[in-house]
């Protein structure tokens, strides 16, 4: 997988930007949305390769296997103490 565009310059801006060590790596921080955004583009890859079509493509329509919406998902990271 590649960093599109709109990622490198989201880092870019968010480096540029970045004050304090939280700034880069804290909770809102620049490389926790590269992650995020990162993890978003390849589930979107991994559905495109498991249905077998592009996003809003005719030809997985009425086959019972296509795509039925979304819903928003939270990814949560257990740390050990």
């Amino acid at each position: 997988m590649e960093l599109t565009e709109e990622m490198i310059e989201q880092l870019k801006v968010d480096l540029k930007n970045a004050r304090t060590y939280e700034d880069i790596l804290g909770k809102d921080g620049a490389i926790k949305k590269l992650i995020k955004s990162t993890f978003e583009q390849m589930l979107k890859t991994e559905l495109t390769e498991h249905l077998g079509c592009e996003k809003y493509s005719p030809s997985g329509k009425n086959t019972g296997n296509s795509r039925n919406g979304k819903t928003k998902k939270n990814l949560r990271m257990i740390t050990e103490k």
